[in-house]
């Protein structure tokens, strides 16, 4: 694996989590859900900008 292929399946899996944590914490903070999903969102952009450079190199 190289380095833009691992830094694309961290961020995406990060996304995940993200988006996961917003939900998962919506019972105990009013804005997790925006906030999980604002970063879920930000990290998956910086995931497809990994995979958009990995895929130019090959």
């Amino acid at each position: 694996m190289n380095k833009n292929q691992k830094g694309a399946v961290s961020f995406a899996i990060l996304g995940a989590a993200f988006i996961a944590g917003g939900i998962g914490f919506n019972q105990f903070f009013e804005y997790s859900l925006l906030i999980g999903w604002g970063c879920g969102l930000i990290s998956k952009l910086v995931a497809l900008g990994f995979a958009m450079k990995w895929n130019i190199e090959k």
